[in-house]
């Protein structure tokens, strides 16, 4: 039985109806107030009934009023092909974000459509509203570093997005990490996420493996046991014998690197099987980074130590084990020398500014903005100037790591 937030945002037939006729037929693309689209930014239309609209308008400020709105229709237009009418089902994303104006939205349009730049179809997806404007930078950084050392499958792109011909700004559109993983390796069996109380929730369990998943769960939770249990090259090649432990202190360096204020549970387990499907490795991708160049979580440091922060007790561990710190060392020290080279970070900086940069020279889009000026020609330089401080303290951030690294 639905509760009563869910039923207010089911469509009649008839009320279907009537809302395929408000949504169709349309322009490609309108303008409104602020000058030219951008030729080569997807554009997303979301259509819904008032009462839905007025959900989505409102604030919600506990995660329990983050009901699931069911939407008849949403329109997508990208780049030139054909608007694409279907039915889909929607959520309010994020337990930050919801005290924005612009929602993060949790989209599933129930069947499979090539949308925008993907080169492939896309069933389930994000849509990241880049709240407090940093977003507009740290996502798309964040998801570049990751994407280049492996540990970020996801496809993703910057997109427009209207919601009942109302204009809601830049959005990040990206795919959901378990989705992205089954296209990335052949062999996913399960695919877990960390939560805050150093357990794992299922986020995708492959029927092959149905019988696995349980044992997956325990196998994952598994690694904190073994922090208790052994020290040294012990824990070191027991860890090994689970997860790519190579890959997750990749992962702990970038957040170390970007300074990351907030990653305990933004990270994937990847469970896949190995030859004879019989036993399992997890491999590891990032997710969220929003919070970037800002003290650790609960400012939880650890002295002498390159790990930013102590929050997770397998993280801390690393950080005080001299072995596993060893281990982390060497892969951060052929992260920093092999994939975050200065001619990444300068095509990372550049792609972020051809993009969003032009975004705010436009009425339309300035005024959506949460921290900074109102007029376009204000805001177009705070944006560049957020931009060159981001990309600043990195380079900063990259010479101090090196150093440290004895670099």
């Amino acid at each position: 039985m639905q509760n009563a937030a869910h039923r207010l945002f089911l469509l009649s037939a008839c009320a279907a109806a009537a809302l395929a006729l408000r949504c169709g037929p349309f322009a490609p693309y309108d303008v409104g107030e602020g000058g030219e689209k951008s030729s080569e930014l997807g554009v997303l239309r979301l259509y819904m009934s008032d009462e839905a609209e007025a959900f989505f308008r409102t604030t919600p400020q506990v995660r329990e009023n983050r009901d699931i709105v069911y939407l008849t229709n949403i329109v997508a237009s990208f780049n030139g092909r054909s608007d694409t009418l279907v039915n889909a089902e929607v959520n309010l994303h994020g337990e930050h974000g919801v005290q924005f104006a612009r929602k993060s939205l949790e989209i599933d349009l129930g069947s499979k459509h090539r949308l925008f730049n993907h080169p492939d179809v896309v069933e389930e997806f994000f849509i990241l509203a880049l709240e407090e404007d940093s977003g507009y930078v740290h996502y798309y950084m964040g998801a570049s570093f990751l994407q280049a050392a492996g540990l970020w499958h996801n496809h993703f792109e910057y997109i427009e997005v209207y919601l009942n011909d109302t204009y809601e700004g830049l959005y990040l559109f990206t795919e959901k990490t378990q989705n992205s993983a089954r296209k990335a390796y052949n062999n996913v069996a399960s695919v877990l996420r960390r939560d805050y109380n150093w357990g794992f929730y299922e986020k995708y369990c492959n029927e092959r493996y149905a019988a696995y998943c349980p044992q997956l769960h325990r196998a994952a939770r598994h690694t904190y046991e073994l922090t208790d249990l052994y020290t040294g090259a012990l824990l070191r090649d027991s860890l090994m014998a689970i997860m790519r432990l190579d890959n997750y202190c990749r992962w702990l360096a970038l957040n170390t690197l970007l300074q990351n204020g907030d990653y305990l549970d933004e990270v994937f387990f990847i469970a896949l099987a190995l030859p004879g499907d019989t036993s399992f490795v997890f491999d590891i991708a990032g997710w969220d980074y929003e919070e970037l160049f800002v003290p650790p979580h609960d400012n939880l440091k650890i002295d002498n130590s390159l790990v930013y922060c102590g929050q997770d007790s397998l993280d801390a561990t690393i950080a005080r084990d001299s072995v596993l710190y060893a281990f982390f060392e060497d892969n951060f020290r052929s992260l920093m020398t092999e994939v975050v080279t200065d001619a990444l970070i300068d095509s990372i900086q550049q792609e972020i500014e051809r993009i969003v940069l032009p975004q705010f020279q436009r009425a339309m889009v300035v005024k959506l903005m949460d921290n900074f000026s109102s007029s376009p020609g204000a805001a177009y330089q705070e944006m560049r100037d957020l931009i060159t401080n981001r990309f600043w303290r990195l380079r900063r951030r990259k010479e101090y790591v090196l150093s440290a690294l004895g670099q």
